[in-house]
């Protein structure tokens, strides 16, 4: 007995010694390059320096995921100016999960405010493919720099058009090195020199070798001084006061393989130890009040905390996130929860929001189908007078284009901008991947043959990029898609041309899976997905390989109905190998069922458009009811409705009544959902210009006062708030009784609750046309303006859903706009969008019920103002 227990011992000794050679050791083995190059990174400027132990994190994929070790067969590269530094090394025949060892970033201060950086990468590569793609693919200029054989490469930054900046690349078989001009002078010497004492990198050797990526900040207190992020860099400046007593910062992500969890750490090493500690106690203390105030709240969010701590040892102060499984729990909870926070402000039971029994199964009532077979050839034409179908202009298949909105650009060089949209009813095949569709323009001709389609090479609404489809209520498909135009006149626009390109799977596979466990893997037509994680309604899975032929994972009951979900998650694989998603579905899963695309057939479908005229469909007019506007004076107001108002017909609840002649004006709800939301009504007489008028005053809260002797007032002017202190009034129902009334909704960012509040103060401000001008726009043409008494109206845009018009300075001097169409008759529009520009003018968007042939602006050439001062106190 005792040999055959030696035995087992021996075996155990013997497995576990060839795991440790043949694994654990290749793993934690650092590449021998990687001293030398953070060596040479950590210049005496250094501001920050990353790692990521990318064969460690492939290595932690593989283990938990069950992903391959080299990168599947993929989808063609993104074009240049898209291409991430991933997608760059796959073009130099560099795969990101097999050659990859270890990856450096250094970030140093550049002179004017900008910044310099370097990224070492560590690995098994091949300089002549890397310099062949260089040349080729990104013809990158070969130059001598500090005594070395390099390439500069210049590249645009794809969305923004601005010069992404010059890397300087120096590939070596067990490094490459792409730095900016300016840092490569000091850092290529220094990478190819001796090996300089480690000892000023120890601290950063003790934190970043045990974590599988980690981000060093020293002196954090000047971290604003070299981000290039703007926002980062005043997150910088509202930090630094709290972090001017810590030398260095350091952010790192740990791994455990048993349990499975994640380790996130903040360590703060301390330059002044006493100012440190303080600084500590009062984000432990600042951590406790959160906490408190959330378990009342929120109690999910206070259970967050459960995974956070801090400690402090000598001058090293650490802040320790764990994320488990357990604090996946909670995260959902949270969600939970928020959603219940939010029906219930709106009076909603919250126990009867998206609630069912334990372990009900709630089936999905719309799942995708699909056809076992299809083709591009047989899709039937678009329907415009199916149910629900959109209308168009021109047909392109089974897909319906039309032009939906001419504007002027937001600069006043620019030219126009068109949005043209496209509609489908239903395409087989393509319910859960509606991309697989895209719309594109391909040119834009004036009456005399001009091109009138700007050259755009980046941005992120470039003309050359396609616009996806989408559905919201499938199977309808619709896309949009803005392309610019060179500057000219909008009534030159001729023809609009393009396509639309489908990629449709024609011949469809369903597999079921009766028994799903986890490490279920199914691989068909280049496509491998594997099960990570099944229980009770939670399914986790990866797609690797050609992802584009998976076109739907769903889980199914014990009756083989399709479940409906709570929650969806998906996100790339590290480096690139594939996705993972996680499913929460509202039941019990019994079996999956995944469908492939076997076949694909791709086909173009071309369209053109030639009516710019935004005619719309006959229908029966809808009139405008607004009033003629009159002159008014603050005297003949008070002169002619001296007496107070009426009653309402049907009196509702109020929390307090003030009466300012002619008006009354009350508190009716307070609500408090994360800050304290008022709601004031103003009731006031149907004088002259009062109904429909666009800036008849502004109601503005002064101050609010609570029981407890508290006085909340409007922050001072610049001052960033979320509170709502002031409103505009519009009166924009029609009069009850001779009486004119508007809610106005309002919130001031206090933890008070109703039930503390005392009383409201505030002024109604209001503004009296002594004289009124009333000018015309005959022609509603994107670009045409009218002018009187110095007021300038544009018109901004024009869209199947209304007209915009932009107005100078003095925008309060803008009465109203009368919408006419061809026989003189005034359309009503809903409530007008009125937002103020910078250069103090007004834009005001107006929706008509019927398409407007011309307009009238109705102007105030002079004002008076008078102020109602208001208090309203609560019983």
């Amino acid at each position: 007995m005792k040999k055959l227990a030696l035995v087992l011992l021996a075996g155990v000794l013997a497995f576990g010694a060839v795991l440790y050679l043949a694994v654990w050791r290749p793993l934690f083995a650092l590449p021998e390059t990687l001293p030398r190059a953070e060596q040479a990174l950590a210049t005496p400027d250094l501001l920050v320096l990353a790692g990521v132990n990318a064969k460690q994190a492939v290595f932690l994929e593989r283990w938990f995921m069950d992903t391959p070790a080299a990168s599947p067969p993929g989808s063609a590269l993104p074009v240049i100016g898209e291409r991430s530094l991933l997608d760059h090394l796959r073009g130099a025949r560099v795969d990101p999960r097999r050659d990859l060892d270890y990856v450096l970033y250094a970030l140093y201060p550049g002179k004017d405010a900008g910044v310099r950086q370097a990224i070492a990468l560590m690995g098994r590569f091949e300089p002549a493919a890397i310099d062949a793609y260089l040349k080729d693919e990104l013809h990158a200029e070969p130059v001598t720099r500090a005594g070395h054989a390099a390439y500069e490469v210049t590249l645009p930054d794809p969305n923004s058009c601005k010069t992404a900046g010059s890397w300087i690349v120096t590939a070596e078989p067990g490094s490459i090195l792409l730095t900016d001009p300016v840092s490569y002078e000091a850092l290529a010497p220094r990478l190819a020199g001796q090996p300089q004492d480690a000892g000023a990198l120890r601290w950063w050797h003790d934190l970043a070798r045990t974590d599988v990526a980690g981000v060093a900040i020293r002196r954090p207190d000047r971290w604003e001084s070299g981000t290039p992020i703007p926002l980062v860099g005043l997150a910088g400046n509202a930090l630094a006061p709290q972090l001017e007593a810590f030398e260095r910062a350091y952010l790192g992500l740990g791994i455990t393989a048993v349990p499975p969890a994640g380790d996130l750490r903040v360590v703060l090493d301390a330059r002044d130890a006493g100012r440190a500690a303080e600084q500590i106690k009062a984000w432990q203390r600042a951590v406790d009040d959160s906490r408190a105030r959330w378990t009342t709240a929120m109690p999910a969010v206070a259970r967050l905390y459960e995974d956070l701590s801090i400690k402090t040892e000598g001058a090293r102060s650490t802040v320790d996130v764990t994320m488990s499984r357990a604090t996946l729990g909670r995260l959902q909870d949270l969600g939970s929860e928020l959603v219940s926070q939010i029906f219930g402000g709106f009076g909603i039971n919250s126990d009867a929001v998206g609630s069912t029994a334990a372990g009900a199964d709630q089936i999905e009532t719309n799942p995708p189908k699909f056809e076992p077979t299809a083709s591009t050839v047989a899709l039937r034409a678009y329907d415009p007078k199916a149910q629900f179908a959109e209308q168009v202009d021109a047909g392109a298949g089974p897909f319906g284009v039309r032009l939906d909105a001419i504007r002027l650009a937001p600069k006043p060089e620019g030219g126009l901008e068109l949005t043209i949209a496209g509609f489908a009813n239903g395409i087989p095949n393509i319910a859960s991947d509606p991309g697989r569709a895209k719309l594109a323009v391909d040119s834009v001709t004036s009456v005399g043959g001009q091109e009138l389609l700007k050259r755009e090479d980046c941005g992120r609404e470039r003309n050359g990029k396609p616009a996806d489809f989408a559905s919201s209520i499938p199977p309808r498909l619709s896309a949009t898609k803005t392309v610019h135009l060179i500057p000219g006149d909008a009534r030159s626009l001729r023809r609009i041309s393009g396509h639309i390109a489908l990629r449709l799977p024609t011949r469809t596979e369903a597999v079921t899976i009766a028994d799903p466990k986890p490490g279920t893997a199914v691989e068909k037509h280049g496509a491998r997905i594997t099960i990570n994680q099944l229980a009770g309604g939670t399914l986790a899975y990866q797609v690797t390989g050609d992802r584009n032929r998976v076109l739907l994972v769903h889980a199914l009951n014990a009756k083989g109905q399709p479940l409906a979900s709570s929650m969806k998650m998906s996100g790339d694989l590290l480096l690139g190998s594939g996705f993972a998603g996680r499913i929460d579905y509202n039941g019990t899963i019994a079996a999956l069922e995944i469908v492939f695309a076997a076949e694909e057939q791709t086909a173009e479908f071309p369209f053109a458009l030639t009516d710019f005229s935004f005619a719309g469909e006959k229908r029966p007019v809808a009139r405008d009811d607004a009033p003629d506007f009159q002159p008014l004076s603050p005297q003949a107001l008070h002169a002619q409705y001296p007496k107070p108002l009426p009653p309402p017909e049907k009196p509702e609840p109020r929390l307090a009544t003030s009466e300012v002649a002619p008006f009354e004006i009350s508190l009716d709800r307070a609500q408090a959902f994360f800050q304290l939301g008022l709601t004031v009504g103003v009731r006031g007489p149907d004088a002259p210009g009062f109904r429909r008028r666009f800036d008849l005053g502004q109601l503005q809260l002064t101050r609010v006062s609570l029981k407890d002797g508290t006085a909340l007032s409007p922050p001072e002017p610049g001052k960033a708030d979320r509170s709502v202190w002031s409103a505009p009034l519009r009166f924009t129902s029609s009069p009850k009784q001779g009486v004119l009334s508007a809610p106005l909704s309002f919130s001031v960012d206090t933890k008070a609750k109703p039930q503390d509040l005392k009383s409201v103060e505030g002024k109604l401000t209001l503004r009296f046309p002594r004289a009124i001008d009333t000018v015309r726009l005959d022609d509603l043409g994107v670009g045409q303006t009218v002018q009187s008494g110095g007021i300038k109206g544009t018109i901004a845009a024009r869209s199947r859903q209304g007209v915009t018009i932009e107005t100078s300075a003095d925008a309060e001097r803008v009465v109203y706009v009368r919408l006419l169409d061809a026989q003189g008759q005034a359309l009503m529009f809903g409530s007008p969008t009125i937002a103020a520009l910078p250069d103090g003018g007004t834009r005001i968007d107006l929706s008509p019920f019927d398409p407007p042939a011309r307009a009238e602006v109705v102007i105030a050439r002079e004002l008076e103002t008078e102020t109602l001062p208001f208090s309203l106190t609560l019983p």
